[in-house]
């Protein structure tokens, strides 16, 4: 049996449909997290982003050694 034998034999239309079922449960729950749960503040924050000048460094104590260095 070759290898192409085994490919043409795969039932391949399942892994779309996994996909997309993957897909939509994930949309889903990031749905669900910004609509219940998202704070107001924590939204609006998140909307200025886009907005600011200043460039956002992270907090880590390897990012300071970065810079010193």
């Amino acid at each position: 049996m070759s290898l192409s034998d085994l490919i043409g034999n795969m039932d391949l239309a399942a892994y779309p449909k996994a996909a997309m079922v993957i897909f939509i449960g994930v949309f889903l729950l990031i749905l669900y997290r910004v609509i219940f749960k998202m704070k107001k503040e924590e939204a609006r924050d998140a909307a200025m982003i886009p907005m600011m000048d200043s460039v956002v460094t992270p907090n880590t104590q390897s990012a300071s050694k970065e810079t010193v260095a």
